[in-house]
């Protein structure tokens, strides 16, 4: 099992999912909390942070639908917060309320981040620095909403799973570039892509946590 972690782990690093046209929808960088504590989630909420509703509804639902699939309930964040646009600091600590209130364990968020006037690499080590500073989904709330609308000719799509109760940071990855087109014709793909992650890293339970792989995976292990 050991050793079809690691084939699984290495073929994440480096597959590319199914895309639609020439886009390729992969997870250029991913990075987990080594301190993170590993357990059952029964309850997840799916905050999809961008200003395209359309896309916003595909990422919360897919999200939901796979987590149904695993006998874990997810709640949108269109339940709570209808228009990210038109939020005030009552909505934000009604978010965090709706939190506790729901017994809501976990959270994966969905954030599009506008490209424009920020280059892949410089936009790849703000995420870096992001994800190991320790900041907490009150604080990724309290900074991205209200959403502020900033139209760009690209988007790099970056995903986290959260512990509602520490508030930390449990898991992170983000994609290439895509255009808003690409972003909502490859986001079932990219949902699917991401649980599968979530589930090999042990951080989502599924019903075979390494399932076994294809044969052409198996000739990987041999020597």
């Amino acid at each position: 099992m050991r050793v079809r972690k690691w084939v699984w782990l290495a073929l994440l690093a480096t597959i590319v999912t199914v895309g639609t046209g020439a886009a390729k929808h992969r997870l250029e960088d991913r990075w987990t909390n080594p301190e993170a504590e590993r357990r059952e989630h029964k309850k997840l909420l799916v905050i999809a942070i961008t200003e395209d509703r359309e896309a916003r509804g595909i990422f919360e639902d897919r999200f939901v639908s796979h987590l149904r699939g695993k006998s874990i309930e997810g709640v949108t964040s269109r339940s709570m917060v209808p228009v990210l646009t038109d939020i005030d600091e009552s909505q934000r600590e009604q978010i965090i309320k709706s939190i506790e209130e729901q017994q809501i364990d976990g959270a994966i968020s969905v954030r599009a981040v506008p490209l424009k006037g920020l280059g892949e690499e410089e936009w790849a080590e703000a995420w870096k620095q992001e994800v190991r500073g320790g900041g907490t989904l009150r604080e990724l709330i309290d900074a991205s909403l209200p959403l502020q609308t900033k139209k760009s000719s690209k988007y790099g799509v970056e995903v986290a799973l959260w512990d509602t109760k520490t508030g930390a940071l449990i898991w992170g990855g983000r994609t290439n570039p895509y255009t808003r087109d690409q972003m909502k014709k490859g986001a079932a793909d990219f949902v699917q892509f991401v649980m599968f992650a979530l589930e090999i890293e042990d951080l989502i339970k599924g019903r075979d946590p390494f399932p076994e792989p294809p044969m052409e995976v198996e000739d990987l292990q041999q020597p």
